[in-house]
């Protein structure tokens, strides 16, 4: 399952994915923005948790894949390009990806971009 959106219609999707309105709680209290990195328990919500992951993209980015979750996957600062096969999905602030497959992200076709994005681990 693939779903990229514009983060305002993000609360369109909580009848479709569990625990999708404890991560928008957490976003509406800008928690992931003050955050420094590292991974931090969703209240309320067991088993799940957010990671606040700053990095540098490129070319090879890296693969990334948790087994039994949703991953809603939000850039807060700079942009990354995520791929799935043939597709390629460009996140800058302002959008979001929910995946439950393998994919790449950190990814960059240029020079090296310094990004901070939030991860929310939802368990399914």
């Amino acid at each position: 399952m693939i779903i990229f959106d514009l983060i305002d219609e993000l609360e369109s999707y909580k009848g479709a994915i569990a625990g999708l309105g404890k991560a928008i709680d957490v976003m509406d209290h800008s928690t992931p923005y003050d955050d420094l990195p590292g991974s931090y328990p969703i209240g309320g919500l067991e088993g799940g948790l957010y990671e606040v992951d700053v990095f540098l993209t490129s070319k090879e980015g890296v693969f990334d894949y948790r087994e039994g979750v949703n991953t809603v996957e939000i850039v807060l600062e700079g942009e990354e390009l995520l791929s799935v096969g043939e597709s390629v999905f460009s996140l800058t602030p302002g959008r979001f990806l929910i995946y439950d497959i393998p994919l790449r992200r950190r990814i960059q076709n240029n020079l090296p971009l310094a990004s901070k994005a939030v991860r929310f681990y939802l368990p399914k």
